[in-house]
């Protein structure tokens, strides 16, 4: 699917309770995560000492998944559990029935060197369709690491990450969450007017809107 090189396979499964239990999932994500999942493979490392990459700036390796469902569809909360005990960055191609659906989060990686530990912010989630394998929009691309994850960031997320070509992809998810949270402003604006029995308020409330979505139109 992704045309990597033998040199990257790994194909370790990785036991559900490794995550379910060791990472503090409570008893209804557990219940979800058993219905859900059938099983979980390690399947590919793309690093330098894999593949003839360089190493990036802040991302040395990044991890394939692949996870075989038993029913299609996986909650969201399972998947951003596994990728936050994960301190690399994983493209997540989940299988269910001949079936392909690529995950992948946008997240900040730093070492904090005063603890000696890692710390992991996940900033955004972006999937794909579900497409038969050869269709899936994921390729290796890159001169380094960096780049390799910020496109698989980019071929996942597809149309949902507007990107300017002089933006870096870490701004364009900024930007995107910026009209997210606005939109969602507008939407509640909009639901809260359809409501409101006072005219006065109304008319308060419907010149926030314009204001927001001029804001919003700033942002496109």
């Amino acid at each position: 699917m992704l045309g990597l090189p033998e040199s990257t396979v790994v194909n370790q499964t990785i036991p559900k309770k490794t995550f379910y239990e060791k990472l503090g999932a409570n008893s209804s994500l557990k219940r979800r995560f058993v219905e859900q999942v059938d099983r979980i493979v390690w399947r590919s490392k793309i690093a330098a000492n894999t593949v003839n990459i360089e190493p990036g700036r802040t991302i040395e390796e990044v991890d394939v998944f692949e996870i075989e469902l038993r029913e299609q569809d996986l909650d969201d909360e399972i998947v951003r559990l596994i990728d936050k005990a994960i301190p690399r960055p994983i493209l997540f191609l989940l299988k269910f029935e001949g079936l392909v659906q690529a995950r992948i989060s946008y997240k900040e990686i730093r070492i904090v060197p005063s603890k000696g530990t890692v710390k992991v912010n996940q900033i955004a989630f972006y999937k794909t369709d579900w497409v038969d394998p050869e269709n899936l929009p994921c390729k290796t691309v890159g001169l380094d690491l960096d780049a390799v994850y910020d496109n698989f960031v980019l071929q996942v997320a597809g149309d949902a990450l507007r990107r300017d070509e002089s933006q870096t992809v870490a701004e364009s998810v900024d930007v995107q969450k910026r009209r997210a949270k606005i939109q969602k402003r507008i939407d509640a604006l909009e639901n809260r007017i359809r409501k409101e029995p006072q005219f006065n308020r109304q008319m308060e409330m419907s010149d926030e809107v314009k204001r927001l979505k001029k804001e919003l139109e700033k942002l496109a």
